[in-house]
């Protein structure tokens, strides 16, 4: 995996990638926003948000 995340319509501006797969796995799902109607928006985000509060649950262990 690149040390380096596109941002979703910007790709000339990529992120830096977080050495951590499953955060860097949830950021990536953000590329998917492009293809969707934004009525379908939301739930990309929630999914995003699960994904990372997960990631943080797991920090500690």
């Amino acid at each position: 995996m690149s040390n380096q995340i596109p941002l979703p319509n910007s790709p000339a501006l990529p992120i830096a990638g977080t050495g951590n797969a499953d955060i860097d796995d949830a950021l990536l799902e953000l590329n998917e926003l492009e293809n969707l109607d934004i009525t379908d928006h939301a739930d990309v985000y929630s999914r995003i948000h699960t994904k990372l509060n997960a990631a943080l649950s797991d920090i500690d262990k």
